[in-house]
């Protein structure tokens, strides 16, 4: 059960880091770009390099690599946290979860996603739009909202646990069930 619940924890906080969180907080770096790339300049032709560029441009605006890798630690933690008997494994736990989901780990497969889902031009349109007020507040806002979506999930999962114990149970005595009522005698009884 402890390792079910370690895995939901894991793809629910990179769930909510690549649809919410991900935008992170840090403000000074979103001003740094104020007058960015779009700023009244037609778009130049896009090239893969121009595009990855753009991209990463975004990146590091809204600080990806720090939230992916505060996401990583918080997913070590759950993973380690839940009973104390896990504390043991809480180094190995930490280098593992660091080699396959650190952003140093995801960071080509992300940019490629959005190299796939955004043109060029709408990156840099993403940009510009971070150097708007707006921009800056959601910015600022997303990681409290997140927060606060993970808060009531997660409340909202413990909550209703009793109700998953119980359809656990009830599949677990259909397979015990069925398995007794297998009219097929076993190998070596045949």
């Amino acid at each position: 059960m402890k390792l079910l619940r370690g895995v939901f924890c894991l793809l629910w906080i990179l769930f909510l880091l690549l649809n919410s969180s991900a935008f992170g907080q840090n403000r000074s770096l979103a001003d740094a770009f104020v007058g960015g790339a779009s700023a009244g300049k037609p778009a130049p032709a896009s090239t893969p390099a121009g595009h990855r560029a753009a991209v990463e441009q975004l990146f590091e605006q809204i600080d990806m690599p720090e939230t992916v890798n505060r996401s990583v630690m918080q997913i070590s933690a759950a993973l380690t946290g839940a009973a104390a008997e896990d504390g043991a494994y809480k180094d190995a736990v930490d280098a593992y979860v660091r080699k396959y989901v650190s952003w140093e780990a995801l960071k080509d497969e992300i940019v490629a996603l959005y190299m796939k889902k955004f043109t060029e031009k709408e990156v840099l349109d993403l940009i510009a739009f971070y150097n708007t007020a707006t921009g800056r507040k959601l910015l600022a806002e997303t990681p409290d909202i997140g927060a606060t979506i993970s808060v009531t999930v997660h409340n909202r999962l413990v909550d209703h646990s009793p109700e998953l114990k119980q359809m656990m149970m009830e599949t677990d005595f259909k397979a015990f069930k069925d398995a007794l009522s297998d009219d097929t005698p076993p190998e070596d009884q045949r």
